[in-house]
């Protein structure tokens, strides 16, 4: 270009830049930019928080980015600028303005004594020969010291069946070992082990050469002595703090012994107890029966002022008992109602009628809830059947079903309208699909590991079923909602898939993630450097960045 064209550009092109720039001031004063909405929160007007934590967004609720916490419970929730006005010289403040924050995820089924003694444990899920459970078995007796007792869990349906007592007897050389088959229904005890139960039940086991299973491992489970609270301790922390880091605020324990309750309850004490914690004594124990009977308990399990009612306190909740009707699929001793496609046997209901009846009233007289292992199709029909011919009274807890994996449709209809909860552990179907077929046949399949056909008729809520399965919420979700998975991957028939939002609702204890954190909530949230929405609907990971149990920080991510 020339140089007088050059000056023809800049004498036409620099008034026109001028005119630009004018024009863009002009219509900034005639169109100013929307004004930030005035600080702004709902707060119950009574004193300093002791928290703050400013987020991005609340999931569910527009215009609000942050909560203000005192004495474990929401006091305040809006704007971040309104909710700071709050804050005084002890509340702390904790700023992540690209964070998403929602309530915490419930495993609404664990064995968290199995869990964290797993720690100590011989681990033999990935165990798939004789010689090397054995060699196993000898290695941690060597290293126990030949002390106490040993115990291994994750023990292989086949193995299982191989192996005996005088086989552990020769590996352990004398000691006290107890392998629980991986369903958790069944195990192998050394003779050396029997010998130490009450008479009654080591000829039981003798005579089963150690191999037992059901309600006989249940009475062998029962006699093995407790764990030292000291070395229980900080084997629950473990679990516990991995269970938080997933953002996990509470979890809910199955047919828990007595002396895990006391373990909780001293962590609690300590100010250490990282996520809330709800327990469901085994039903059949010494403690859960007191419980039924409305007996004094032990006084870790008494509530105030000698209330025999379910002790509670801020973290940890007795709020009833567990009973298991049935077996397990894979071990066929879940109750069906006709005999398994490729075994002679319909598996076995642990208890008649009349006792489930008994004991339902007996937990409706205490105020107490119910929760029922029930696999087997017959095992559900059972309580539908109990259920059906009481009369409860108006506020009875709802009776939980554990599990439900196989429902027909003649008992799914007859649970219409009673009051129960089912409890799923959506991850067991794809877990189980290597056997589940040929367990039930093809007649049969489209009524195991249902979810929508579950929450048209009842609550769904999800659980892990911890450590026979991983405790992965989003996981439990993604399985619910088939995200990225096909029906055969996920383990469940076509048309079983539920949306995103009951899936989430189911791994929340029910509750759902809409708009949770309401002023006088339970301060129990997470707050996530991304919606975990995004990952069910195929987005990239998310993880929590600050977990909040009770008004208190349990886990920050290191930044």
């Amino acid at each position: 270009m020339t140089r007088p064209a050059r000056c023809r550009w800049a004498v036409i092109g620099l008034p026109l830049l001028a005119l630009a720039a004018g024009c863009q001031a002009v219509m900034a004063f005639l169109v100013p930019p929307p004004e930030a909405p005035p600080p702004r929160a709902d707060s119950d007007d009574r004193g300093t928080p002791d928290l703050v934590v400013i987020a991005g967004t609340l999931r569910g609720v527009v215009g609000d980015q942050a909560v203000a916490v005192r004495d474990g419970r929401i006091v305040a929730r809006g704007t971040a600028d309104g909710v700071l006005q709050l804050v005084g010289p002890t509340t702390s403040v904790v700023r992540e303005p690209n964070g998403v924050l929602l309530a915490g995820f419930v495993d609404a089924h664990v064995h968290l004594e199995g869990a964290a003694l797993l720690a100590d444990a011989i681990d033999l899920r990935d165990a798939d020969a004789d010689a090397d459970v054995l060699q196993r078995v000898s290695a941690a007796v060597v290293a126990n010291g030949y002390g106490g007792w040993v115990w291994g869990f994750g023990l292989r349906q086949p193995l299982w069946q191989r192996l005996s007592a005088i086989d552990l007897d020769r590996a352990a050389r004398g000691a006290r070992v107890y392998l629980s088959r991986a369903d958790g229904h069944g195990a192998i005890c050394s003779l050396a082990l029997a010998r130490a139960f009450p008479v009654p039940l080591a000829h039981e086991v003798t005579a089963a050469a150690g191999r037992i299973e059901e309600r006989l491992a249940g009475r062998a489970w029962r006699e093995l002595p407790a764990p030292r609270v000291e070395r229980l301790k900080p084997l629950l922390l473990d679990v516990l703090h991995g269970l938080s880091r997933k953002g996990i605020t509470e979890i809910h324990a199955m047919g828990a012994p007595e002396w895990l309750h006391n373990a909780l309850a001293t962590l609690e004490l300590e100010g250490r107890l990282p996520v809330r914690t709800v327990l469901f004594l085994d039903g059949e124990s010494t403690a859960g029966q007191r419980l039924l009977r409305g007996e004094v308990l032990s006084p870790a399990l008494r509530g105030e002022a000698g209330n025999v009612r379910p002790y509670r306190s801020r973290l940890v909740h007795v709020a009833g008992v567990k009973f298991w009707l049935d077996g397990s699929l894979g071990g066929r001793t879940a109750a069906l109602a006709q005999p398994y496609a490729d075994a002679a046997t319909a598996g076995t209901l642990h208890h008649a009628d009349l006792q489930l009846a008994q004991w339902l009233a007996a937990a409706d007289a205490q105020h107490i809830q119910v929760a029922l292992h029930a696999i087997g199709d017959a095992a559900v029909a059972q309580i539908a059947r109990v259920l059906a011919g009481m009369r409860r009274p108006a506020d009875a807890l709802p009776t939980r079903i554990e599990h439900a994996q196989v429902i027909d449709p003649t008992t799914l209809a007859r649970l219409r309208g009673l009051a129960i909860v089912f409890s799923i552990q959506p991850l067991h179907a794809p877990a189980d699909a290597s056997f589940a077929a040929a367990r039930l046949g093809a007649e049969r399949m489209p009524w195991a590991y249902r979810a929508t056909s579950l929450a048209a008729v009842a609550p769904v809520i999800a659980g892990s079923d911890l450590p026979v399965g991983p405790s992965d919420p989003l996981a439990m979700a993604r399985n619910l909602a088939q995200v990225g998975l096909t029906p055969a991957q996920a383990g469940r028939a076509v048309g079983e898939t539920v949306d995103v939002d009951m899936a989430l609702r189911a791994v929340s204890g029910g509750t759902g993630l809409a708009d949770p954190l309401t002023v006088g909530a339970r301060a129990d949230f997470v707050l996530w450097s991304r919606d975990p929405v995004l990952l069910l609907q195929g987005g990239e990971a998310v993880e929590p960045l600050l977990v909040v149990v009770d008004g208190r920080v349990t886990f920050r991510a290191s930044r």
